[in-house]
């Protein structure tokens, strides 16, 4: 149960620019495996990957989001990571929760000064983010709304 939020850290290892497969779901997931080898502190639930020029692109499990004054960001991904499915579901179908929906670069000074993070993965749904390193995140009222309405959707509905 990760209502409560979960802890991340920054992973040391980088992901590798490949504009042909950015975006799409591949076999080819080695750089996440290796950095998703970097910690064996339970407490540890996620780490987050950054591109070689040190800007957020995903967790090595999820996709990542960080609220800031009401808005909504993503990390654009059209140069590296993988578009998931509760990324794309919660882009289009729960936008109205927020003043914007952003997809930008984002950087590690930008993530640690956000309001709120949370993950997304088809499996674990929409999880907030307690801690990530040292900084602490308040769960904004919006993800737990959000938690709320996936538990109501039928995700096989979604096209």
């Amino acid at each position: 149960n990760y209502k409560n939020g979960v802890n991340l850290k920054f992973c040391s290892s980088n992901l590798s620019i490949n504009k042909n497969i950015a975006g799409f779901k591949h076999l080819n997931r080695l750089d996440s495996v290796v950095a998703r080898s970097e910690w064996t502190n339970q407490n540890i639930f996620e780490g987050i990957i950054t591109d070689i020029d040190g800007s957020i692109v995903e967790g090595t499990m999820t996709n990542i989001f960080c609220i800031k004054k009401s808005k909504l960001y993503t990390p654009n991904i059209s140069e590296v990571g993988i578009k998931g499915i509760m990324r794309d579901v919660i882009l289009e179908k729960f936008c109205g929760y927020f003043k914007q929906t952003i997809e930008k670069k984002i950087t590690v000074k930008f993530l640690l000064e956000s309001d709120s993070v949370f993950i997304t993965n088809s499996i674990i749904k929409i999880v907030p983010v307690k801690k990530l390193e040292k900084k602490k995140y308040k769960i904004h009222s919006a993800i737990r709304d959000l938690i709320k309405e996936i538990k109501n959707e039928k995700l096989l509905e979604y096209k």
